[in-house]
């Protein structure tokens, strides 16, 4: 079994081993991700909706403009063309993950959200999103998914 692995086959020694035992790590590792990875101006498109709230309208393959700062562990998600503003944490254990919550005035009452991220890359993210809606006397609430890449990347093929 160990004549498969790189860095302990036989025939293998000197600097030989030394490169392939390299070569084997680093297939191994992922690039790792840092909380900084977050920030910047990012493309999110809506890509699977389920929503109770008729009168609320559809975001389903809309896309919106998100600005992502980030202060210590928390990250703040600005959209663009609304303002709308979401907060929260990047987890501490794996900075790729991030949760976020935010309250938005519509149709009369308040939408109340909670959106968790993952960054796949520097360049993608993806994640969900389950909201709230309320005024009051009524209610309704829903979810989707979405996926994101930075401004000026490639759209993600996922």
């Amino acid at each position: 079994m160990t004549d498969r692995i790189p860095c302990t086959h036989p025939s293998r020694t000197g600097r030989r081993a030394a490169v392939a035992c390299l070569a084997a790590l680093l297939a191994l590792v992922a690039i790792p991700l840092h909380a900084s990875d977050w920030e910047g101006t990012w493309l999110v498109k809506a890509e699977q909706e389920l929503s109770h709230c008729p009168d609320l309208g559809r975001t389903y393959g809309r896309v919106f403009t998100y600005v992502i700062t980030v202060a210590g562990g928390q990250i703040t998600a600005v959209e663009k063309d609304r303002g709308r503003t979401f907060t929260g944490v990047i987890n501490p254990k794996d900075p790729s993950k991030a949760h976020l919550r935010g309250v938005v005035a519509a149709q009369g009452g308040y939408i109340n959200e909670v959106i968790d991220v993952e960054l796949v890359d520097p360049d993608h993210l993806r994640g969900g999103t389950v909201w709230h809606w309320s005024d009051g006397i009524y209610q309704c609430g829903g979810s989707l998914t979405f996926t994101g890449h930075r401004e000026g990347s490639p759209e993600a093929p996922y």
